[in-house]
């Protein structure tokens, strides 16, 4: 279960399903190692799966999550030499 963070006016869909991600992995509501599902998360936030996914794809690019075909995501561990 994910922290309930409002959508703000200007934010689209993708913006807001990065940051309510981003943010709930950062204050650890979603923990390091644990699984998170596209669709959990859309139906969470009440969005369809494209926004999430494209956040989601962001947040491997800075490797804050791992996506796992066919499984899900992963929230990343922290990586001591990516947090220096």
């Amino acid at each position: 279960m994910m922290k309930n963070i409002t959508k703000q006016s200007k934010e689209n869909n993708r913006d807001f399903a990065l940051r309510v991600i981003r943010e709930n992995i950062i204050n650890l509501e979603l923990k390091p190692g644990s699984m998170i599902s596209e669709q959990d998360i859309a139906n969470e936030l009440n969005l369809s799966r494209t926004p999430v996914h494209e956040a989601m794809q962001e947040l491997s690019a800075t490797k804050i999550i791992e996506i796992l075909p066919q499984r899900g995501s992963l929230v990343s561990l922290i990586d001591m030499d990516l947090v220096d």
